[in-house]
């Protein structure tokens, strides 16, 4: 129980983090750092196109400066917004429990998952349903694996006749 208590957040920040911040919006957070830095790569990069920024019809004029090239400070807001963001990541990580970082965690007797007991004959019924589901799934593979080989025979019959016709053409042209 002592190491219960020292896993769980001293301050009224931590608890608030913890019981409601981190369950409600852990992912909105980590989608918004994934925004910035799609926003700040296409700036970025943007920015390094010089002047041949100023000639693409999809950026607004809003982000040149005189000389047709993106605006620094368009540059240093988004390395601005990603900081933020990445900072507000940090906090979410920090505050989110271990326990949610393992697949595995150690459960007491309490908190294991009671799988209701269900009576003999449901499990009988649904097993003999299981089979009879299996027993027609069989039936009917069979049943296109023997329509397959009746096509394959007919294809073969077929292709020998072809053979053959090929075959006396040859010798009538020869004649």
């Amino acid at each position: 129980m002592q190491q219960n208590n020292a896993n769980e957040p001293k301050t009224a920040f931590g608890k608030y983090m913890v019981n409601t911040f981190i369950p409600s919006y852990a992912n909105n957070v980590n989608g918004f750092v994934y925004m910035g830095a799609a926003i700040l790569i296409i700036i970025v990069g943007l920015r390094g196109l010089g002047r041949e920024a100023g000639n693409i019809a999809i950026i607004p004029n809003i982000m040149l400066n005189e000389v047709g090239s993106i605006d620094p400070n368009w540059v240093i807001g988004a390395i601005f917004l990603e900081f933020f963001l990445l900072a507000l990541l940090a906090i979410v990580t920090f505050f989110t429990p271990e326990e949610a970082h393992h697949t595995v965690s150690a459960k007491s007797s309490e908190d294991e998952i009671k799988i209701p007991q269900r009576p003999k004959v449901d499990m009988e019924r649904e097993l003999n349903d299981l089979r009879d589901l299996v027993e027609k799934e069989v039936k009917m593979v069979n049943e296109y694996l023997d329509k397959y080989e009746a096509i394959a025979d007919k294809l073969n019959r077929m292709q020998m006749k072809s053979v053959k016709a090929i075959q006396d053409m040859k010798e009538a042209v020869k004649s």
